[in-house]
């Protein structure tokens, strides 16, 4: 492929950014080339940048575009087809594959990792989705171990509706973390800002409650009888008490490769791949039947430029209840 512009970490000095001209994607049997029409930037993105920068790699995760070549190796079953409007996630900064990174003209995309987009969705609604939609595959259903939705009616009954706790419900994972539990039959607590209770209201939250509320453990102990099991925690980075039985999700572990981060090695698993590219699918159904609602986007003009400069507004805390969006 022909040289494409691409944002990513200097070359030459770790923790800067660049916009510069750089050698397209290669395309491996197992990928699609999908034209960029829009990203959305996530926390991840600037916390690579300013913690773990690998010098050169492409920054970006969250993207929607259109199928423009399918690898030899794709499975039909995932259904995809060129010129179909998907959204997805790659590894951004990936340290083992420098052009792995959303904020580009074009990205050579994992298959299963796709989300074939309604026709009704814009792009830009499009690439807030997959980042938390992976999330919430991991931390619902392959964690807390929530019964899938079920396409054929709205909810199903899940223990007299057992209450779940989703933490952080205005973020763009609680929004859609919210939506999948009760699509799954359970009462949904959730915690955020007063300004964003209409936003989490909307999704279908059954108890919203002030997340700087100075009775906020009392008010959830109330609501549960003392019995809360369930909790799905979308902001924090701090574990929990020693009594409490904790797991996380890394979303990168989805895509089905090998990787090391954090001087950790993470083994490819096979079984996550399948597992996300089924959520994938179900998810792309769920949108079909508009049985769930992406997060809201506020959409942004421009260049590649304009989208590190959102980078930074992110960084200093400037966007709640929203995701930065940018069209290209």
């Amino acid at each position: 492929m022909t040289a494409q512009e691409a944002a990513g970490i200097d070359p030459m000095q770790r923790f800067m950014l660049e916009v510069t001209k750089r050698k397209g994607p290669q395309l491996p049997p197992d990928c699609v080339l999908v034209k960029i029409m829009a990203v959305a930037l996530n926390p991840t993105d600037w916390k690579h940048i300013d913690f773990i920068a690998t010098k050169g790699a492409t920054v970006g995760c969250d993207y929607a575009g259109i199928v423009e070549e399918i690898g030899s190796a794709v499975d039909p079953a995932h259904g995809l087809q060129i010129g179909d409007r998907v959204a997805g996630f790659t590894h951004g900064c990936n340290g083992e594959n420098l052009s792995d990174g959303s904020f580009a003209e074009y990205i050579a995309a994992k298959a299963h990792i796709n989300i074939k987009m309604p026709d009704w969705m814009s792009f830009a609604d499009g690439a807030t989705l997959a980042v938390g939609i992976t999330t919430v595959a991991q931390g619902l259903y392959q964690q807390l171990q929530l019964p899938l939705p079920n396409l054929t009616r709205s909810t199903v009954s899940v223990l007299a509706k057992e209450p779940i706790l989703i933490y952080g419900g205005s973020t763009a994972t609680g929004t859609l973390a919210i939506q999948f539990a009760k699509l799954s039959g359970y009462t949904v607590i959730t915690t955020c800002s007063p300004h964003n209770f209409p936003l989490v209201r909307d999704r279908g939250a059954d108890h919203i409650l002030d997340c700087r509320s100075p009775t906020l453990t009392e008010d959830i102990r109330s609501l549960t009888d003392n019995k809360l099991r369930l909790v799905l925690d979308c902001i924090t980075t701090n574990l929990p008490r020693s009594d409490v039985k904790a797991g996380f999700t890394l979303a990168y572990t989805a895509l089905g490769e090998s990787f090391q981060k954090w001087d950790n090695y993470y083994p490819g698993s096979p079984e996550n791949a399948r597992f996300t590219g089924d959520f994938m699918k179900l998810t792309s159904a769920l949108l079909d039947a508009q049985m769930i609602q992406s997060h809201p986007a506020e959409v942004q003009y421009g260049d590649l430029m304009d989208v590190l400069q959102g980078l930074d507004c992110l960084r200093k805390g400037g966007v709640s209840g929203v995701k930065l969006v940018y069209t290209l």
